[in-house]
């Protein structure tokens, strides 16, 4: 009986010790990713358009603003998608800031799912929201988003108007008790994305080398396609999307 009791209560001190090792590894990698978000978005810090220093992922969208006018800097661009698909992976790889967000787990694109987005656009939103894992309050509020940025993105042509929805949306967000942390990420990764998306489209003047960023219905659904895997993925999801539906 009394080894009965010492077997059970071994086997009960390693599950514990099992479960808190899993638990800190969870926490310690979230926390990491935490701690690299937010020491970018500190370090770009700004109060000039299209930036929010007040979303802790404003970096994803800044990033992705970066990769795209560096891609548009490039000579002979590419027009199939898996061509465009290969150019942003390249000059993706080579920017530290991507580097930065990008984790282990990291999976290119997948370009039948960005052609689907590309064919059906704005019809498919539903079904990609939908599929989402995050909950029916977070899907929601991205499914009323969306619809209101590409509103506005087709016509309203002052951008400071489209800055102050969606800034304005992000600070709902950020106080909704509803969603949780994860709810939370993936909807201001997609509209800090959506910020910059318009921003670009909207952008005038435009430089030599501004990249002339008609419209952003595939780049807006993709970013949400990729927020399934992780921020890097949503980042290049809706480039190479937002760049082949450009063309």
């Amino acid at each position: 009986m009394k080894k009965s009791n010492l077997f059970l209560t071994r086997l009960s001190l390693i599950f514990c010790t099992s479960f808190f090792m899993l638990f800190s590894c969870t926490n310690d990698s979230e926390s990491k990713e935490n701690e690299v978000v937010s020491a970018m978005s500190a370090y770009r810090t700004t109060s000039e358009l299209p930036a929010n220093s007040a979303n802790i992922y404003d970096v994803y969208g800044s990033i992705q603003y970066d990769l795209l006018l560096a891609y548009y800097q490039t000579e002979a661009q590419p027009v199939t998608l898996l061509a465009i698909a290969n150019r942003i992976d390249s000059i993706a790889n080579s920017n530290s800031d991507f580097q930065g967000v990008k984790d282990a787990g990291y999976e290119r694109p997948n370009l039948t799912r960005i052609e689907y987005i590309l064919s059906t656009k704005i019809t498919c939103a539903t079904g990609i929201i939908s599929g989402m894992p995050i909950s029916i309050q977070a899907k929601g509020s991205l499914s009323n988003f969306v619809s209101a940025v590409l509103d506005f993105s087709n016509h309203e042509e002052d951008y400071a108007v489209i800055y102050d929805y969606i800034v304005s949306y992000e600070s709902e967000v950020m106080k909704d008790s509803l969603l949780d942390s994860n709810d939370q990420k993936i909807l201001l990764t997609v509209s800090s994305i959506a910020r910059y998306a318009t921003y670009a489209k909207k952008k005038r003047p435009k430089k030599n080398m501004d990249p002339d960023w008609d419209v952003l219905v595939s780049c807006i659904l993709s970013s949400a396609e990729g927020a399934n895997f992780g921020a890097a993925e949503s980042i290049v999801y809706g480039l190479v999307a937002g760049v082949a539906e450009n063309l």
